[in-house]
């Protein structure tokens, strides 16, 4: 197990086990709970509830196994993980060898709006190249649950986050897209030259790519275009200089590369929510 758990080194150590918690049924208040927790348990038959319960599960699956998506059963490459929601098919494993699998059973009523914000799509695989964050995640939550003394239902959601967050972030669902040398030197160039006045051609052709394919294909994968960043840059720095009451507004606009100070003053606003004197103001009031 990696260092930064090192009170879980002794729980990742055994083969398997299965935690319970409380199985009583669930309190209408509560936001978030653990009822079980199972950690590389091994299973010579199929999972099989095509009623499904009233809970919530995550599963993690090692090998290669038959699982019921949304879409209908498929086949999951190992490592993968599939959360389900209440009163939905659980079906999933072999039955001609032995698979494993760790899993948490949870409810509350925060469940859907976490899973939401993290983007995870209930019974969606997502794969992985192995389970050690997955499992690291996990065994946090065995730790959190199992402390002394007591859990606290607040370090729960956000440990269950956390976990939910990494596992699309590092599955290959949500892996980042490789991004073309043309749009990396672009993004560069930029990130140099914010504070100077440039033109997109002139980019593009240091670049040695087309103003339009550059600017589509910015945006596909930085999400903004070439202008915008170079704007976003300018208010980061103006905000940092708008902290110094040696300056005044005219200065930090130039500073950041605005030469017109309404223009300014309005491209603030517009981006921040406040004028540059209001900021200021609200920066200050706050120290």
């Amino acid at each position: 197990m990696d260092d930064r758990f090192p009170n879980l080194y002794n729980i990742a150590l055994m083969k398997s086990f299965r935690a319970v918690f409380d199985e009583s049924p669930h309190k209408a208040h509560e936001r978030f709970r653990v009822d079980v927790l199972g950690y590389r348990q091994r299973f010579r038959v199929p999972v099989n509830v095509p009623s499904g319960n009233f809970f919530w599960f995550a599963f993690l699956f090692y090998e290669r196994v038959s699982v019921m998506t949304a879409d209908g059963l498929q086949t999951a490459s190992g490592p993968t993980m599939i959360v389900c929601d209440p009163r939905t098919p659980i079906v999933h494993g072999l039955s001609r060898a032995t698979w494993r699998r760790s899993w948490l059973r949870f409810g509350g009523t925060d469940v859907w709006s976490i899973l939401d914000e993290c983007g995870i799509r209930v019974r969606t695989i997502l794969a992985f190249e192995d389970h050690d964050e997955n499992e690291h995640r996990l065994l946090e939550i065995y730790d959190e649950v199992n402390h002394p003394r007591g859990w606290q239902e607040q370090t729960l959601i956000d440990l269950f986050r956390i976990w939910m967050r990494s596992a699309v972030r590092g599955s290959a669902a949500g892996a980042p897209r490789r991004v073309p040398g043309a749009f990396r030197a672009a993004r560069s160039l930029i990130e140099e030259r914010w504070r100077e006045p440039f033109s997109l051609s002139d980019i593009a052709e240091a670049c040695h790519v087309s103003r339009s394919y550059l600017c589509k294909g910015y945006r596909r994968y930085y999400g903004t275009s070439p202008a915008s960043h170079a704007i976003d840059l300018k208010i980061a720095h103006a905000k940092e200089l708008l902290r110094d009451v040696d300056l005044n507004v005219s200065e930090v606009a130039d500073e950041c590369g605005f030469k017109d100070i309404f223009y300014f003053s309005r491209t603030f606003k517009k981006r921040v929510g406040v004028s540059p004197k209001a900021y200021r103001e609200a920066a200050h009031a706050g120290r």
